[in-house]
């Protein structure tokens, strides 16, 4: 992990017509940093990963993705969505899905190079599912389906990963082994992931960012109970310390999050 801004948010408003969404947020993904955007329903997480991607506009303050404007180079970055985009009972393979990851190359609507194939093979290699590649899709368990997914995400080769509650209706251990698969990834790319299931956050994450409306980042290790009440109410969580703003020194090169 580095200093090297990778996503930066410099006073951020985004409304949603007359409703505040997300106001007057900073915060800064770093090169090598796996983040989890965590806090209440309806508090702006999938809005803030939106605007990370380009995908929504700020009505202020400005957004810089890789260095430049995120529509400028979002092609650098695999984004898996909340919600499957995919009819399960159309007849296609796993290896269609995931080409799918490589449409928006050079050659948008085909036909697959030998390089497009290769960089879909390597993808599913890379989320232990090479195995899976002739199989029709909707053949597939729900945790099979995601490790495709996460495939389709990596097979543009991006130096950002995105991904939108990844674990969502999966049981713990098919969580558990999607979180080791992008633990893994982390290791040569940057993750950032929109989770609400917040009881793994510690054992992977690296620095959490708390959204509800506005924006606090921290490192992973203890949340008070008042505030564990104001984002999940009295069942509380107990993963950040919310005593002392680490954005300072992050980027001043002291007490790094590890």
């Amino acid at each position: 992990m580095s200093d090297n801004p990778v996503v930066t948010l410099r006073n951020v408003d985004f409304n949603y017509g007359a409703t505040p969404a997300l106001k007057n947020v900073d915060c800064t993904v770093h090169d090598g940093d796996f983040v989890s955007i965590i806090g209440p329903n309806g508090g702006g997480k999938s809005t803030l990963l939106r605007l990370m991607l380009g995908l929504e506009k700020p009505q202020r303050g400005e957004v810089r993705l890789l260095g430049t404007s995120p529509r400028r180079s979002r092609l650098r970055v695999g984004y898996m969505p909340q919600h499957l985009q995919i009819d399960a009972s159309f007849p296609m393979t796993v290896d269609d899905v995931v080409l799918m990851g490589r449409l928006s190359g050079p050659l948008p609507w085909g036909p697959y190079r030998a390089s497009d194939r290769t960089a879909a093979a390597d993808a599913l290699s890379a989320c232990d599912a090479i195995d899976l590649r002739d199989r029709p899709f909707a053949s597939l368990s729900g945790g099979q389906r995601q490790r495709v997914l996460i495939a389709r995400a990596l097979a543009c080769e991006p130096a950002v990963l995105m991904l939108d509650e990844p674990t969502a209706s999966l049981d713990p251990a098919v969580q558990d082994e999607v979180y080791a698969l992008l633990k893994r990834l982390n290791e040569t790319m940057t993750v950032v992931i929109v989770s609400h299931d917040v009881s793994v956050v510690s054992q992977h994450v690296n620095r959490v960012f708390c959204v509800n409306i506005h924006v606090s980042e921290h490192c992973v290790t203890e949340i008070p109970d008042e505030i564990s009440r104001l984002f999940y109410g009295p069942a509380g969580l107990r993963l950040v310390r919310h005593d002392h703003d680490h954005t300072h020194d992050h980027l001043h090169g002291a007490d790094h999050c590890e």
